[in-house]
């Protein structure tokens, strides 16, 4: 009797031996499982930090941009205006020169006349009407002079304000374009998971460009990024970028995406057209 209670003794703590030991194997299991947890979790929380610092980049490179936009619009309206008080003076100038002109004309005819009935002869000298006459078309011509001097100054600041103007007027155009193409806001309509592309609905219509990078977005959060890769009117195919896509999550149709912005477009500086042209 002694001898079978001795082996139901032993054969439980057999048991118990197996089952520490399988729970001891279960619980490692578990502590490493809850490792990897944790290093996919702070990957992810790292993933998420770049993104939502690449976004806050592009953010503050549109306010920047709309800024530069805003700028070159008013340096603009500020040039026209000066463009046309120059049109104002040669217009004046022209007018005056024109007036002089033909007071010259006038004045040229009458001493000539004079000339021909021969005068009044004048003892040592010329004839006072006449002297009065040549010194007032003297006078004349060099107003005359001066006017045409005034329009030819004039004329050339006007070129040189028209070059810059247009230089500007580039400028801006190409600046509003960044804009559009930064302000791109769309959503995902398709997800290819086997090739790891999407069908996005901007094309170019909306500014979409090859190459650009889109912010894909879920509740305000970004989750990951898309090169494009093809360009339509009204879509366009983005392929994932590797390594984007935040970790536990995938890009499913909805989604928003916006386009990240380029750098180098928001750091081009504005052509030298900022100072006004000195006007006589």
């Amino acid at each position: 009797m002694a001898k079978i209670f001795l082996g139901i003794a032993l054969a439980v703590m057999l048991a118990t031996a197996a089952l520490g030991f399988l729970a001891m194997g279960n619980a490692n299991k578990l502590q490493t499982t809850l490792k990897d947890s944790k290093q996919a979790l702070t990957t992810a929380q790292s993933t998420l930090s770049i993104a939502k610092s690449d976004l806050k980049k592009s953010q503050e490179e549109l306010t920047a941009a709309v800024a530069k936009a805003d700028e070159a619009t008013k340096e603009v309206a500020t040039q026209k205006g000066q463009m046309d008080d120059l049109t104002k003076k040669i217009t004046d100038a022209t007018t005056a020169m024109e007036a002089k002109t033909a007071e010259v004309a006038t004045l040229t005819k009458q001493i000539e006349d004079l000339m021909k009935k021969g005068g009044v002869p004048v003892a040592g000298g010329e004839d006072p009407v006449v002297a009065a006459l040549k010194a007032e078309l003297a006078k004349a011509q060099a107003e005359v002079a001066e006017s045409k001097a005034l329009i030819d100054s004039v004329t050339t600041q006007k070129k040189e304000l028209g070059d810059k103007m247009a230089s500007l007027e580039q400028y801006k155009k190409t600046r509003e374009a960044g804009l559009q193409r930064q302000g791109i806001t769309g959503r995902v309509l398709a997800v290819n998971g086997g090739w790891n592309f999407l069908v996005l609905s901007v094309g170019d219509k909306q500014g979409a460009v090859m190459n650009g990078t889109m912010i894909v977005l879920r509740g305000g959060e970004p989750i990951a990024k898309a090169r494009i890769t093809s360009v339509e009117a009204s879509q366009s195919i983005a392929d994932i970028l590797p390594g984007s896509v935040r970790k536990g999550v995938t890009v499913q149709p909805g989604d928003t995406v916006v386009f990240e912005g380029t750098r180098a477009a928001a750091a081009q500086p504005a052509p030298g057209a900022q100072a006004g042209l000195p006007v006589r």
